[in-house]
């Protein structure tokens, strides 16, 4: 995600309407399946966390998790 958002701080406008839907789709993936009861972002974004799917909490996925939500509110479909 730090790589598109590095590309899309640069792309001339008409090319950032592109991947809108696609941000607010992981955004989306992180809020509602990606995070724990602690709030915290984990490795698996396309289903809660069961107990038996490796579901881990690391700095790596918080940085993740947290780019996903900064690019959605950047450059998804409700950014201004």
């Amino acid at each position: 995600m730090k790589h598109l958002m590095y590309y899309l701080n640069y792309a001339p406008d008409d090319r950032k309407f592109k991947y809108a839907g696609f941000l607010h789709a992981q955004s989306s993936g992180v809020e509602h399946y990606a995070t724990n009861a602690n709030g915290d972002p984990g490795s698996i974004w396309y289903e809660p966390d069961s107990g038996t799917n490796h579901f881990t909490v690391s700095a790596y996925t918080v940085s993740a998790g947290l780019a996903a939500h900064v690019a959605a509110a950047k450059w998804g479909t409700c950014a201004p």
